[in-house]
């Protein structure tokens, strides 16, 4: 972790070398770092929040994220996701934004999630000026089962 966030060296000291690993191991480590990393600040109890700067480099650093995350921090995930979503509409890529969209959509585990994504929907489907869309995804919502 200290060679990605140097300030790090301020509070823990100097860390011993790692050794080298092959690439995908030495990924696998990074992932395992980082989840426990954030596992130390990031609670139910006293969650994190994150800022981020540089968002154009977010594809690159959720990449830190194991395909489990979902499974172990999903109200954490969904948030990165959602917000990752926002970013895309909000800088013009609909395709992109619309793609996360409906993935989260199938991920929401309950009604303010689903809730939320079908609202930044229905503003991006509004905004491309397609209301038959946004019609449809209300609709959907509407008949979703508490």
């Amino acid at each position: 972790m200290v060679e990605v966030v140097p300030q790090l060296k301020l509070i823990i000291g100097e860390q011993p070398p790692v050794p080298d690993l092959p690439p995908q191991d030495a990924q696998g480590r990074c992932q395992l770092v980082f989840r426990r990393f954030i596992g130390v600040f990031a609670r139910p109890e006293h969650p994190l929040a994150l800022c981020l700067d540089d968002l154009q480099w977010l594809d690159a650093s959720t990449a830190l994220l194991a395909d489990d995350f979902w499974e172990r921090q999903h109200r954490l995930t969904f948030e990165l996701e959602l917000h990752r979503a926002e970013c895309e509409f909000l800088t013009g890529d609909s395709a992109a934004a619309e793609e996360r969209l409906t993935m989260l959509s199938s991920r929401a585990v309950n009604t303010v999630e689903l809730a939320t994504v079908t609202c930044l929907r229905v503003d991006l489907y509004t905004t491309l000026d397609q209301s038959d869309r946004a019609f449809a995804v209300c609709l959907s919502y509407l008949h979703q089962k508490p």
